[in-house]
């Protein structure tokens, strides 16, 4: 049985192709360039830091290949390998320590090309796997099965954006809402209630303001001056609802018989479990180590409490570098002594970095060895804070070593040591903040004791200034 269509199935199979397409492009570039975030999810695997850098270009091309192929060749396996492969990233946030919420805000990354896997069917056979899929007018029981799956997709990626904010106030998404004047607090409670308005009248005015707040959302990255890629790879997130409504008009209920949507989500929720289940014999004996420390090694101070024991000496400072150009990504193979190749501080980086060092230096807080990454943007925050860096190998990027051994000695008497280093070494050493990013000019504040240490506070460029 046929119905009328308001929107040509032809245009709805290319948008979705454009939206998974351009997820994986921007994926992809992102592996081309090389992305330090990315290498707690290689070490899940057992891959280390030196080969995750010579693999990530590969993924990287992969990605790009797949995305190319959706767009000029789409093949069901290309799209069950988009599907299989989106699923498993979003799976390595919570796996890798993040939030459960990083998963479900993935959704628009593995809920389009679900859609066109759906819709072009599973694999039959190799010659099957591998033809160019030609779509014709579908029926309202495709036409229902997809609107189910990709109204399920909006609510997942609301929710897991809504939750960041809400219950992990994630500092990316807080330096986003700062630009606008909003709490992540605030925005985090309007998208969960959001997202229950999609999933209980799905009708096109709630879809269209879904579709136009992502794109909103998401264009924060753009202000912010993060890579175009970051708005490119979120394409799913936008093409989700705008796909919703152009296929409304059709019945919303899934008639008894629509096997391919409730045994795609059935897969999903299996393999979900099987990763959390499975998740802790693939751990290495320091990531077993790491995650059995308990959470109450944070025991905020004071703001008084907390100058009191700066001036007095005794502490770590751990600090990620300052605000860096990032339309200038780190190349592959790294070289420490190329500036060229590096991802370097920006004028605000730099500004920011003198105006720690004068902060600081005004709340007359004693500091003694400054050891620092051997890149360019933490040397430099160093030197333009403090006025002084001597490299240290456990801050690389790439260092094997444990940070933890730097963050736990002891500082020379009356002073207060300095780390200047990257999110990636911070998050691997501070497991309290669950995946949480540590922004860039942030602080960390520790106390060192025997081969152990508590986090004391955890500061961002403006609160040295409320301290005074």
């Amino acid at each position: 049985m046929h119905t009328t269509q308001r929107t040509p199935a032809s245009t709805i199979f290319m948008l979705l192709r454009v939206g998974a397409a351009a997820c994986f492009i921007g994926h992809g570039a992102f592996g081309i360039i090389g992305k330090e975030e990315w290498l707690p999810y290689f070490a899940l695997v057992g891959v280390g830091a030196d080969w995750a850098q010579r693999l990530m270009p590969v993924v990287g091309l992969l990605d790009i290949t797949a995305g190319l192929l959706t767009l000029f060749r789409p093949m069901r396996a290309v799209f069950l390998y988009m599907t299989a492969w989106s699923i498993w990233t979003a799976l390595l946030r919570p796996l890798a320590g993040e939030s459960l919420w990083e998963a479900f805000e993935r959704a628009g990354n593995y809920g389009v090309p679900l859609a066109l896997l759906i819709w072009a069917g599973m694999p039959r056979s190799r010659a099957h796997a591998f033809e160019r899929v030609r779509v014709a007018a579908f029926d309202e029981l495709t036409r229902a099965r997809l609107f189910t799956l990709l109204n399920a997709t909006v609510v997942l990626l609301l929710l897991g954006h809504g939750g960041l904010g809400l219950f992990e106030q994630k500092p990316l998404l807080a330096g986003h809402y700062a630009l606008m004047g909003l709490s992540p607090v605030a925005v985090g409670a309007f998208e969960i209630l959001l997202a229950i308005g999609v999933a209980l009248a799905p009708g096109r005015a709630v879809l269209i303001f879904a579709a136009l707040w992502k794109i909103a959302t998401e264009s924060l990255f753009l202000l912010s001056g993060a890579p175009v890629w970051e708005f490119v790879e979120r394409a799913g997130s936008y093409v989700a609802p705008v796909v919703g409504i152009a296929l409304l008009g059709v019945p919303v209920r899934i008639a008894h018989d629509a096997r391919g949507v409730r045994s795609a989500a059935l897969v999903i929720l299996i393999l979900m479990s099987l990763a959390f289940t499975r998740a802790p014999t693939a751990w290495s004996d320091e990531q077993r180590a790491l995650r059995a420390l308990p959470d109450t090694v944070w025991t905020p101070l004071s703001d008084d409490s907390l100058v009191a024991e700066l001036r007095r000496g005794g502490l770590v400072l751990a600090c990620r570098h300052a605000i860096t150009d990032r339309t200038h990504q780190d190349a592959q193979p790294l070289d420490l002594m190329d500036r060229a190749r590096q991802r370097n501080l920006s004028g605000a980086g730099e500004a920011q970095a003198r105006a720690l060092g004068e902060a600081i230096g005004a709340l007359e807080v004693p500091v003694g060895a400054v050891l620092t990454s051997p890149l360019f943007r933490t040397r430099e925050s160093a030197q333009l804070a403090f006025g002084r860096a001597e490299d240290q190998d456990e801050l690389r990027i790439d260092s094997k070593a444990d940070l933890r051994t730097l963050l736990s000695a002891p500082p020379e008497p009356a002073t207060n040591r300095v780390l200047m280093t990257h999110n990636g070494r911070l998050m691997a050493a501070l497991r309290v903040f669950k995946g949480s990013e540590i922004a860039e000019g942030d602080c960390v504040i520790v106390r060192p004791a025997r081969n152990a240490f508590t986090i004391l506070a955890r500061l961002a460029p403006a609160d040295w200034r409320r301290l005074h």
